[in-house]
């Protein structure tokens, strides 16, 4: 029995000498964080924990896979979908109409550049649908045709880099569209590697749909996401995830091209953005977090070795087995190693806690929403006494009745 025990504890010792000389081996992996500190709020006053959302009704399981956006026209729900699909549904008979596909013919999750993956949607005021994808661009759809137009294509210049990991979009009256970029190192494939090293290269890029020419509104952003142009369309709202904020970058007046803080220390990384009937602004996050719960990517953000000790980790073990199974093609088998090289196999120990919040026009938090099983939240969508909330990874749309304020 003893030398049993002994055998374990060297097993453990050297697992452990092993992970935390990873930082300083060669390996080719161009990933470098940085230390930061997480300032997360208490669940108590607005954020104080409730179950609204586990009364949800689970839609399309397994047929939805990673409802991101959601936009409205005629009373269907317009979303896109992991592999590049876009839909539009019917809340009422509850159905499901696919209207375009942005990629090409794919094997799976493992292949998403080449499947599309369609994020941020929206209705332009003449009713046009504009989508961004985060491997193709941005994009006008034809929802009657299935006709896809590349506006600005991925990995082309705008400004003095690549347009990569395209995220949210918003449009204005005249035609001006405000799309965000998460990261000018990272693509979508890899949002762990963005979240782990603190990355600070998204940017706010705009689009004249009428001169045809994109450019730069704002650079060095930690993760930008959602992007909502304020009630009164004098500022743009935009998500740091990183930071866990929503800034406020001024359009007009004398303020013009000023960005403030328009809501800090958020109960968890905000994604998108969406306006209420009320003019007030939902915002869904990824995990539910307080400072009393942390998530662990917070709780080692001031140890960046132990970050780069942990991506490099996921790198070398999805380098390793992609090369023990190059055999086996194998859809669920490539999607396992693509998950594991890019870290996102870490979501899976994020905790199951999801929040929704609705701000008001200050930034103020206003009410919020709780699952105590649910996560990873995308997009709120308020429509008809009903909430619709999107997942950017979540295989399925989620539904809840308006509860009473």
């Amino acid at each position: 029995m003893w030398r049993i025990i002994k055998l374990q504890l060297r097993i453990l010792l050297f697992s452990i000498f092993g992970f935390f000389t990873l930082p300083f081996l060669p390996v080719n992996l161009d990933f470098d964080p940085i230390a930061y500190n997480v300032s997360l709020p208490e669940f108590k006053g607005a954020l104080a924990p409730n179950k609204l959302l586990d009364s949800g009704k689970i839609m399309f399981q397994q047929i939805l896979h990673g409802p991101e956006s959601l936009a409205v026209k005629d009373g269907l729900i317009y979303t896109g979908t992991r592999l590049g699909d876009v839909y539009a549904i019917d809340p009422v008979r509850e159905t499901l109409t696919k209207v375009a596909n942005t990629g090409s013919e794919c094997g799976g999750f493992h292949d998403e550049e080449k499947c599309g993956r369609v994020l941020g949607l929206r209705f332009a005021k003449n009713g046009d649908l504009y989508g961004i994808d985060a491997f193709k661009g941005l994009l006008k759809i034809d929802i009657k045709t299935g006709k896809v137009e590349t506006l600005v294509k991925a990995e082309s210049y705008v400004g003095s880099s690549r347009l990569r990991f395209g995220d949210d979009l918003d449009i204005d009256d005249d035609g001006i569209i405000y799309y965000s970029q998460g990261s000018r190192r990272w693509g979508l494939h890899q949002i762990i590697y963005i979240v782990m090293e603190y990355d600070t290269t998204g940017r706010i890029l705009t689009y004249d749909t009428k001169t045809k020419k994109s450019g730069v509104l704002i650079d060095g952003i930690a993760f930008p996401n959602g992007v909502q142009l304020t009630a009164d369309k004098k500022a743009l709202l935009y998500s740091e995830l990183n930071a866990k904020r929503i800034n406020r970058y001024e359009l007009q007046g004398p303020s013009k091209g000023k960005v403030s803080v328009f809501a800090d220390r958020l109960p968890g990384g905000p994604d998108n953005l969406r306006l209420s009937p009320r003019g007030t602004y939902w915002v869904a996050y990824d995990t539910a977090r307080s400072a009393s719960t942390p998530y662990v990517a917070d709780l080692i953000a001031p140890y960046p070795l132990i970050a780069k000790a942990t991506m490099r980790f996921c790198w070398l073990s999805g380098q390793a087995l992609k090369y023990v199974y190059q055999y086996f093609d194998h859809p669920t088998i490539r999607d396992f190693i693509a998950d594991l090289e890019h870290g996102k196999i870490l979501l899976s120990f994020a905790p199951k806690r999801g929040i929704i919040t609705e701000l008001d026009q200050n930034g103020k938090i206003l009410r919020s929403m709780h699952s105590s099983h649910l996560s990873m939240f995308s997009e709120v969508l308020e429509f008809e006494n009903h909430f619709y909330i999107g997942s950017f990874i979540n295989p399925y749309l989620l539904r809840i009745g308006s509860p009473k304020n």
